[in-house]
């Protein structure tokens, strides 16, 4: 049986700490000895950012980042996204922080 996990984030604890709100992601995703990987994020609005985690049979490190865009001109976006693919970051989901707008990122090591 396929396992989901909905992890609940306060949008002012990802702005206030996103490396805090990255490990919970990473701890979810390890809790109860299931692996499982973010497979999006959901800005529904009133402050909340909801991760859904699914299992997952691929193994390895991963380590989660939360990031603001620079801006969210087209130009900057694409750049954003080009640069890190380019450093092996892949973008599981991104939404929007009062006027900005913020990605969720994991890399695998």
């Amino acid at each position: 049986m396929n396992t989901l996990r909905i992890v609940k984030l306060n949008a002012c604890d990802i702005l206030l700490d996103p490396k805090h709100a990255a490990d919970v992601i990473a701890k979810a995703c390890l809790r109860d000895g299931v692996g499982m990987r973010p497979t999006g994020c959901c800005d529904p609005g009133g402050g909340v950012v909801y991760i859904p985690l699914a299992e997952s049979q691929a193994g390895g490190n991963v380590a989660y980042y939360f990031a603001m865009f620079p801006d969210m001109s087209e130009d900057t976006v694409v750049t954003e996204l080009n640069l890190r693919y380019m450093n092996n970051m892949t973008l599981v989901g991104s939404f929007r922080l009062e006027d900005t707008l913020w990605g969720l990122w994991m890399r695998e090591a």
